[in-house]
């Protein structure tokens, strides 16, 4: 495993290092996992285009109130790369660079919990589409909150790929039992 960080420029006279630039070079080492602490920046156009030529594997966080919003930062942070590609490409972009969001907030008691695990699925009428697959159904009790993930009936489409590469889960994993 290898660390890479950031720098501002110091009274040294070292240049900065941006997040772009280490995402960029961390590429060029053909890991096999690549992890992101937060994308803010053009580095996301980096990244979709990374996933998008091989790199599985990638995977990185970023500051939304839902995984729809996610989504649509993703498309704001990669418009913003300065790069001249069009809403419908960054768009198609993301739909093929992406398998599934996984959301997370803090709850009324204080916890962090996932929230939504949402697969991306295509693009319709000028936005992209996703399906929930699983989503935390919260319930108030004696002891305070109640919180559990439950899937929500819908068979990922990503389930093939997940066999091909070895995982398998059972069929009823996916099953909405409630």
């Amino acid at each position: 495993m290898l660390g890479l960080r950031t720098r501002l420029r110091d009274c040294a006279g070292l240049p900065d290092v941006t997040l772009r630039e280490l995402v960029l070079n961390v590429l060029r080492m053909r890991p096999d996992r690549v992890i992101v602490g937060e994308t803010r920046g053009p580095e996301a156009a980096d990244m979709l285009q990374a996933m998008n030529v091989g790199q599985d594997g990638l995977m990185s966080t970023l500051h939304a109130n839902s995984a729809r919003e996610a989504v649509a930062r993703l498309e704001t942070l990669t418009l913003m790369a300065g790069r001249d590609m069009p809403l419908k490409a960054v768009r198609a972009s993301i739909v093929s660079a992406l398998d599934f969001v996984v959301f997370m907030a803090k709850l009324a008691d204080g916890s962090r919990r996932v929230i939504q695990v949402s697969e991306v699925t295509g693009i319709e009428v000028d936005t992209v589409s996703m399906a929930d697959i699983f989503s935390l159904d919260i319930k108030r009790g004696e002891g305070g909150l109640q919180a559990r993930l439950r899937a929500t009936g819908t068979m990922p489409r990503f389930y093939d790929r997940l066999r091909r590469q070895g995982v398998e889960p059972p069929l009823g994993f996916f099953r909405n039992d409630s």
